[in-house]
């Protein structure tokens, strides 16, 4: 089975400033982060704020299952802390705390995490070692009879771009689906199919993007396959860094 990597979404408090190694914030940071090699099953976490807006930070954490994972979180002392926000069940007691004081939990888009099975672990780690990291993700309706068709077309639409990608400089392609079910702003129910590509920079992964759009028309039938996923999830970039 693969190995699961959860993805946390996050808002800073204005008065967070993780830029400054210095920092208060920076110094409570680094205290969540190191509670969590500590834990069964834990592998990685990398993390970072989306270049596009610097307020949204997102961590990425690599675990040997999903089982390891809940282990994590089921402990006795994070018990008072399930009547929070469902996101937060993501996270232990300890991490709540110090987070808490870092990154807004009660903003307008609270806090969500998810896990991803990435199809191959070297993709995956090549394209989070790349100067830039594309996130991006893309989401059809969850249990229906065309469920496992528009699974199989929305795969093999990727396919093809991540070829192309990889020849025009790509660092890496990474492709898997979520393992939770969200809730779309149509309140229908749907899978994502989550995507990392590593680029030199924006600039990069938007030219070959323009490239790709002048001579194909697999975005059309992306745009086909697709419907509106989870707020938030939607396409951005990042400086990984551990």
């Amino acid at each position: 089975m693969a190995e699961p990597t959860e993805i946390v979404h996050l808002k800073l408090k204005s008065s967070s400033k993780l830029e400054d190694p210095s920092s208060h914030a920076s110094g409570l940071f680094k205290q969540a982060l190191e509670i969590l090699p500590k834990q069964k099953g834990f592998k990685q976490c990398l993390n970072g704020p989306r270049i596009e807006d610097p307020a949204s930070f997102v961590m990425v954490i690599d675990w040997t299952s999903v089982d390891a994972h809940k282990q994590f979180i089921n402990s006795e002392d994070y018990m008072p802390f399930k009547d929070r926000q469902t996101a937060l069940t993501m996270l232990h007691a300890q991490q709540v705390a110090l987070l808490a004081q870092i990154f807004d939990f009660e903003a307008a888009r609270p806090p969500f995490a998810y896990h991803v099975n990435f199809a191959s672990a070297e993709a995956l780690n090549a394209a989070r070692s790349a100067p830039v990291t594309e996130v991006a993700a893309f989401s059809i309706l969850a249990d229906t009879p065309a469920s496992s068709s528009a699974k199989s077309s929305l795969e093999d639409a990727f396919g093809k771009i991540a070829q192309y990608c990889e020849a025009n400089g790509a660092k890496g392609v990474a492709v898997g689906w979520t393992i939770e079910k969200f809730e779309n702003p149509e309140g229908k129910m749907v899978n994502s199919l989550q995507v990392m590509v590593g680029w030199n920079s924006v600039e990069h992964h938007k030219e070959v993007t323009q490239l790709y759009l002048s001579s194909r028309s697999t975005t059309k039938s992306i745009k086909e396959l697709t419907v509106p996923g989870k707020d938030g999830m939607g396409l951005f970039h990042l400086k990984f860094r551990q």
